[in-house]
């Protein structure tokens, strides 16, 4: 459940916040409340253009809350299914898609892999500066630090996204989780040119009432015949897509993740790098330098308190200082 909210801490006429809700019942499990923690804990760690913003959590006697900045115009899905027709042109692609590999690429430079890009989990924002809106990623739910104990092989994501790797792993085999999530970035791209019910390997969709197993046993017989033929694309010359936007498609979703292609290559890609803002990956480097982090971290809660938080979430009974912290807290959204 996600509440939009406004913070009456802030002066009159600030933007509203959106409060993502998690029912502190689901979260008596401690698998529930790790899967929680990381997400806080991974997000606090971001502080980008194009990465939604942390604010704080807190809790109330029924739900752990995640304060995150508002997106006025909803998510990437909604966006192209109601203003585009459901799929847009090359340059309009371009503008989104530049915005999104600037996002993951921060992510990555700050250690922190998402495993669950998709266009519902883009969130798009007008600003007077723009004509066409701005993208921001956002829920990082299932997200994976590269400093964490486990290497990441849990078979996690949305299966029209899923890498081949990730969806094969069956939670035993490890997986490089920034790969995962070029491929999946691919798919965004994919859908965005080709329209938001298509998938890169044609009518391969997870029906209704078809078991997980099922289709992960149609897509390994598809790979298996037909490997990087599996994906569907135009062909050469017919037209419908320019030969280096084909490229990198085709690259980015590769297969084998070991013949696709890396961050540094989209970088220099010559479709990728049509119409770049200057100075845009240094933006990345100078947002992960330690004096912008020591400013962003003055400003949110300590990750010593936001795991207080959490950990408190599955006990039936609050300390007083959490339940004085409730108190305040809520009289204010």
């Amino acid at each position: 459940m996600v509440l939009l909210a406004h913070d009456e801490r802030l002066p009159p006429g600030s933007p509203p916040v959106a409060i993502k809700c998690i029912a502190r019942w689901w979260l008596c499990g401690d698998r529930q409340r790790k899967c929680a923690e990381r997400e806080i804990k991974n997000h606090r760690k971001l502080y980008h253009k194009h990465v939604v913003a942390f604010r704080e959590a807190f809790l109330t006697q029924t739900h752990l809350c995640i304060v995150l900045d508002y997106a006025t115009r909803g998510n990437m899905h909604r966006l192209l299914r109601d203003c585009y027709g459901g799929r847009v042109e090359e340059d309009v692609a371009r503008w989104y898609f530049q915005m999104l590999i600037t996002a993951v690429d921060y992510c990555h430079k700050r250690g922190v892999s998402n495993r669950d890009i998709k266009l519902d989990n883009l969130l798009v924002e007008q600003t007077d500066e723009q004509c066409l809106p701005i993208l921001l990623i956002c829920d990082f739910g299932l997200s994976k630090h590269n400093e964490s104990i486990t290497p990441p092989s849990t078979n996690v994501g949305t299966p029209i996204y899923q890498a081949p790797e990730v969806i094969f792993s069956c939670g035993q085999c490890d997986y490089d989780p920034e790969m995962v999530d070029i491929y999946s970035c691919g798919v965004v791209l994919y859908r965005m040119l080709f329209g938001i019910d298509k998938a890169p390997m044609g009518d391969l969709h997870m029906e209704p009432n078809q078991s997980y197993q099922e289709y992960v046993h149609k897509l390994q017989a598809l790979i298996v015949s037909k490997g990087d033929d599996a994906v569907l694309l135009p062909r050469p010359g017919c037209g419908q897509l320019s030969s280096e936007c084909m490229d990198l498609l085709r690259r980015m979703l590769a297969v084998d993740p070991g013949n696709r292609i890396t961050m540094d290559e989209i970088w220099a890609h010559p479709w990728f790098t049509v119409d770049l803002p200057r100075g845009t990956r240094k933006y990345n480097s100078a947002m992960c330098s330690s004096a912008v982090l020591e400013k962003h971290f003055s400003k949110v809660q300590s990750e010593e308190e936001l795991q207080e938080i959490v950990a408190a979430s599955g006990q039936r009974n609050l300390t007083n200082g959490l339940v004085h912290r409730v108190g305040s807290i809520r009289r204010l959204f």
